[in-house]
């Protein structure tokens, strides 16, 4: 059985986005749950950048399809993540002047406009993108093994940088592997079952190493390679899952529909959640488990209503900015370019 997507945005990738959106809005709160707080915080940040890996390549065959040469691939892809990285800087910047703090370097985002850039050059290459796995995992473990204190913050050794550069590139990779599941946009039941074999044989392998080389579910140490594939092969194999249940079978696309109208605003959600808990954080509460809950659920449900709400005007978020900014930056050096 084949199905062919029709339509511009995948059901499946948009319901995994808002579930990264989910786990940030956990991860930034301040207020801390034993476990529930940690597994958000270690699975946040490497969803988005799993989800963007596989948003890029799906986005990149689309171009490819359109009969777009690699010249004007290039220019978009380039200022799609010049825009991404001048509105986080922008962002990060305005935080910086009412004294919260923080290093776009250290930004999720940062290492997606990064990850558009080197993804470019092994967009054609699946083994490349798992041979550019392997290596960063190489290099990052040999920075931490001699502290070579020169490229300290490569591998996130540096006060102050939040952010593991070269694991969460892997990530990004990662996506950029997963997009298999979604062959020429052809939803085959057969090799949805192959890949979630394999899916699945990936994750219980690297959840066997890390059991026997176990790290504390953190997110400090989700860069470490044990933790790092055990989340990797967890994602992935979700995201199989998900092309299973809502692109070939379809039975829960109705149940999940606010996390994929929840996963379009993923990047104004981040932000403005990023705020708004950045405020909240001033405040002092009594009973920490009781207020934790009921900020992620509030804030969740505020999300899917403020979604709801805002469809007609999605125009006025970050989202429409990045691709206004992007696209008015590609056709005014469109016939400027050599």
């Amino acid at each position: 059985m084949n199905r062919k997507s029709t339509t511009t945005r995948l059901s499946s990738v948009d319901i995994l986005r808002g579930l990264a959106v989910l786990f940030m809005v956990e991860a930034h709160i301040a207020i801390i749950i034993p476990f529930f707080s940690d597994l958000a915080v270690t699975f946040a940040a490497p969803a988005f950048l799993l989800v963007a890996g596989l948003s890029f390549q799906l986005f990149l065959r689309n171009r490819e399809s359109r009969g777009s040469s690699t010249r004007d691939i290039f220019r978009e892809v380039f200022w799609r993540a010049m825009t991404l990285f001048f509105l986080t800087s922008l962002i990060t910047w305005t935080a910086n002047l009412v004294g919260w703090g923080g290093s776009v370097f250290s930004n999720i985002f940062f290492i997606i406009s990064t990850g558009f850039l080197v993804g470019f050059l092994l967009r054609r290459s699946f083994r490349g993108q798992i041979l550019a796995v392997i290596l960063i995992l190489v290099l990052d473990l040999v920075i931490r093994a001699y502290q070579v204190q020169a490229l300290a913050f490569l591998a996130g050794d540096v006060q102050g940088l939040q952010v593991s550069i070269l694991p969460y590139l892997c990530f990004f990779f990662f996506g950029q592997i997963a997009s298999k599941a979604y062959k020429q946009d052809n939803f085959n039941r057969y090799d949805n079952q192959v890949l979630l074999f394999y899916g699945l044989l990936f994750f219980m392998l690297n959840l066997a190493v890390y059991l026997a080389f176990p790290y504390p579910l953190v997110g400090e140490l989700r860069g470490y390679t044990p933790l790092l594939l055990m989340v990797a092969s967890l994602l992935l194999l979700l995201a199989l899952v998900l092309v299973r249940v809502v692109e070939l079978d379809g039975g829960l696309r109705r149940w999940l529909r606010p996390l994929e109208n929840l996963g379009r605003i993923s990047f104004t959600s981040y932000y403005l959640t990023y705020i708004s808990f950045l405020v909240l954080g001033s405040f002092q509460f009594s009973s920490a488990v009781a207020v934790n809950l009921l900020l992620f659920m509030g804030t969740s449900l505020g999300l899917v209503v403020l979604e709801r709400l805002w469809r007609p005007y999605y125009r006025y978020g970050l989202e429409w900015a990045y691709r206004k900014i992007s696209a008015t930056a590609l056709a005014y050096t469109r016939n400027r370019w050599p």
